[in-house]
């Protein structure tokens, strides 16, 4: 992005990038977030979005015509990893493709979300892809379409506990919040990788989110799962 300026004459980095990015995701409390949170004005005044590769082919779509198609999007106004949905609609992105979006805001479980797109009460819907695999394992019909972020989950312990890698883990306890969650299908899907079968050789314990730390603490666990930015 070196060559691409903003409109004060300024390189554009990854550092305001990022920092863009995090004065939109808690421009609002969480739980509060929708279609009008997010106001323009809550972004850097000086951050001019259609530079950005990624927003660029949206702007240089040509206008569609006819009227718009109204659709049905399921999300979880609490979850900061959507927080682009709002700015994407405040920024006009779905108008240029002749959407007429409205959001249907799911803070439940996921089952609740993914039951919703089954039975045609919404269209579609956000979500991560790793807790949607023992729902879309018992037969609901939805699809996967979209694509990918990296880097938000974690496992994390005390610094004197002895496990510095991954492969530590065998044999261990580990902590979580959810036994259906991403973070642990995700983190089981490595352990595979490294010949460690994740059902026998580590034993799962679930903890209510806000006692993963403390079960670390007072050595119930080894280590505990958690997902950004409360990791």
């Amino acid at each position: 992005m070196s060559n691409r300026k903003q409109r004060n004459g300024a390189a554009l980095d990854r550092r305001t990038l990022l920092r863009a990015s995090l004065a939109a995701a808690f421009a609002a409390p969480a739980g509060a977030l929708g279609a009008q949170a997010l106001s323009p004005r809550a972004v850097p005044s000086a951050i001019d979005f259609s530079e950005f590769p990624i927003c660029k082919a949206s702007s240089d779509a040509p206008p569609l015509t006819g009227a718009p198609r109204k659709l049905k999007l399921s999300w979880n106004a609490g979850a900061v990893c959507l927080a682009p949905l709002p700015v994407a609609i405040d920024y006009g992105f779905f108008q240029q493709q002749n959407l007429d979006v409205e959001l249907v805001n799911y803070s439940g479980s996921t089952d609740q979300l993914l039951e919703a797109i089954a039975t045609g009460k919404t269209d579609a819907g956000l979500g991560m892809a790793l807790r949607w695999l023992k729902s879309l394992e018992q037969g609901f019909d939805v699809k996967i379409s979209a694509g990918t972020h990296g880097g938000c989950m974690r496992v994390l312990t005390r610094a004197n506990s002895g496990v510095d890698k991954l492969a530590d883990l065998k044999g261990k306890i580990v902590a979580v919040g959810d036994l259906a969650g991403p973070d642990k299908n995700f983190f089981s899907i490595q352990f595979a990788k490294l010949g460690i079968d994740p059902n026998r050789d580590v034993d799962w314990r679930p903890y209510p989110g806000n006692l993963l730390n403390l079960a670390v603490e007072k050595g119930e666990v080894q280590a505990f799962l958690s997902a950004d930015p409360l990791a």
